[in-house]
């Protein structure tokens, strides 16, 4: 016959214990890596969040520091527009004057000076 070790139900006990004992140690394990990790994961938060309200506060002054040069070149470039349509205006009726003193002064004999 064939030599076959048979398991007490003492030595599957003390299996089982040996089994619990170091699960529970891997679960201990398990649990000491979540946690490192996730306090790794909320210093590395932290660390992105400063470094986003400092870019979001750098924005802020730089938006606050062009904004005003930006307005003021805004409304010198809307003077500039209604200047240049108040001279194309001033032009054209100085035209149209012109050609009817032309008329007057062919029909009256009377010659124009420039």
């Amino acid at each position: 016959m064939a030599d076959v070790d048979y398991a007490t139900k003492k030595d599957l006990k003390t299996t089982e214990r040996n089994l619990e004992t170091s699960l529970d140690k891997l679960d201990e394990k398990i649990n000491q890596r979540f946690d490192d990790t996730t306090g790794l994961i909320r210093e590395l938060i932290e660390e992105f969040s400063g470094r986003f309200d400092n870019v979001e506060q750098r924005l802020d002054r730089l938006e606050k520091n062009y904004g005003q040069p930006l307005l003021t070149m805004d409304k010198f470039i809307a003077r500039l527009d209604r200047e240049e349509l108040e001279n194309s205006s001033r032009d054209a009726q100085l035209a149209r004057l012109e050609a009817w003193a032309i008329k007057v002064s062919k029909k009256t004999g009377i010659k124009l000076e420039y």
